[in-house]
């Protein structure tokens, strides 16, 4: 088919035109979506997700399919200070994470001054192989340190104190990693 286009000025364009076949279009999305459906599993799974604020885990799992959260394998919350979402974030850990294989919890120094606070609601989580809670160097015990250590033979993780250097240095990798 041909199309010709006359303006005032007598400029003229002239146009073939043909029919255009979409079937390839649509097979390479079917392709695409296909490809989707097989790596989406892979990318919740062998990925670690880091959070650095409760809301941010508890918005994300809202935000996902049961099935997507059921698949992530890893993951790294990050607490600058109290929050009063403390027991709701532990509580999706529990439930809402079935695949939960790896979680490692990085407690802010200046934040604990109620140990019992941030450590009960732990005890939900069951599921993790590996379960870390990490308390960084120079952190001053409170009176209430002592009684918690005696309760702590039965907790589903394990207490770590790491210097401040190292914790920066692995946290600015994962920044690093997030922005790729």
């Amino acid at each position: 088919k041909r199309i010709q286009y006359v303006d005032e000025i007598s400029y003229s364009v002239t146009l073939e035109t043909r029919r255009v076949d979409f079937v390839p279009l649509l097979l390479s999305c079917r392709r695409v979506v296909v490809r989707y459906s097989e790596i989406i599993d892979i990318i919740f799974q062998k990925n670690t997700f880091l959070f650095h604020y409760t809301d941010e885990l508890i918005d994300f799992s809202h935000t996902l399919l049961p099935q997507r959260l059921g698949l992530i394998r890893t993951l790294r919350l990050s607490l600058p200070g109290p929050n009063p979402n403390w027991n709701r974030c532990c509580q999706i850990l529990a439930t809402k994470l079935p695949g939960l294989k790896t979680l490692t919890i990085h407690l802010d120094p200046p934040s604990i001054n109620r140990l019992d606070y941030w450590l009960t609601p732990l005890y939900q989580i069951q599921q993790p192989t590996v379960f870390k809670v990490l308390m960084t160097e120079p952190w001053h015990p409170s009176p209430q340190w002592g009684e918690a250590i005696g309760r702590l033979a039965d907790a589903p993780f394990r207490i770590e104190l790491v210097k401040i250097d190292t914790f920066v240095k692995t946290d600015k990798l994962s920044n690093s990693l997030e922005s790729i």
